[in-house]
C-alpha cells in the first residue's frame, strides 16, 4: 500500500532536483554572458592587424590591454607611430588618421643590442657582457637577420616584432628605436589566456 506513494515522491523529488540544476546552469549561462557583453565594451583593447607579430599573435585577434602597467623588457607594447607617418618608413595610418604598432619590447635606455648568425645580443644598462637574448616567442621556421649595434638612447626603447621572416616586421631595426612615451598600452600577461573569449565577444558584437 505504501510502495507507490513513495515512488512518487521519489520521483518528483528526483524532477525538482533536474529541474533546479538545469535552471541553475541557464543562470549561470546568463550571467557569462552578461558578463561577456559588459567586459567587452569597458575593457580597453586591440584588434590585431597584420602579422608581424606570429606565430604569438594572429591577424583579426582581439586583446585586452592596459593602459597603466609600466612597459618592461619583454612585454607586448601599443606604440603610437603617428609622429612618423611622414618620414616615409611605411607606417600607415587608420580611418581616423592614427598610427598604432604592436610590438615586443626587447631593450631600454641604456641597453646595446646587436644580431648576429640570427641570434639576438643584448647588453643591458650597466653591464659589460652582452648574452644572448631567449626568444622562446620566435618561430624556429625563420633566424632574424643580423643587424648592427645599437644603443637605446635616453627616454628610447628598442622593439621588434616576433616575426622574423624577411620584411615580417617593420620595426626598430628599419625605423630605429622609439620613445618611451609613445608606449600607449601593454598587453597584460592574462590578456594572452582570454584570447579565444576576447576575440569571441568582439566578432558577436560587431
Amino acid at each position: 500500500m505504501n510502495v507507490h506513494p513513495q515512488t512518487e515522491t521519489a520521483s518528483k523529488r528526483s524532477g525538482f532536483s533536474v529541474g533546479s540544476i538545469l535552471s541553475w546552469i541557464l543562470t549561470v549561462a546568463l550571467l557569462l554572458c552578461a558578463a561577456g557583453i559588459l567586459f567587452i565594451n569597458i575593457q580597453p583593447k586591440v584588434l590585431v592587424e597584420g602579422d608581424s607579430m606570429n606565430v604569438t599573435l594572429q591577424n583579426g585577434e582581439v586583446l585586452c590591454i592596459s593602459e597603466n602597467l609600466e612597459a618592461q623588457r619583454g612585454d607586448i607594447v601599443i606604440i603610437d607611430t603617428s609622429a612618423y607617418v611622414d618620414e616615409n618608413l611605411g607606417f600607415i595610418t587608420d580611418a581616423q588618421g592614427n598610427s598604432f604598432i604592436i610590438k615586443r619590447l626587447i631593450a631600454v635606455e641604456g641597453d646595446s643590442v646587436y644580431c648576429s648568425e640570427g641570434v639576438v645580443y643584448i647588453c643591458y644598462e650597466g653591464q659589460t657582457e652582452y648574452i644572448p637574448l631567449k626568444e622562446d616567442y620566435v618561430s624556429p621556421d625563420y633566424t632574424t637577420e643580423d643587424f648592427a649595434t645599437v644603443t637605446v638612447g635616453e627616454g628610447e626603447i628598442f622593439v621588434m616584432g616576433d616575426n622574423r621572416s624577411p620584411r615580417g616586421s617593420l620595426d626598430s631595426r628599419t625605423a630605429g628605436c622609439f620613445q618611451q612615451s609613445e608606449v600607449i598600452a601593454v598587453v597584460p600577461d592574462w590578456a594572452y589566456a582570454v584570447r579565444g573569449f576576447t576575440t569571441f565577444w568582439y566578432n558577436l558584437l560587431n
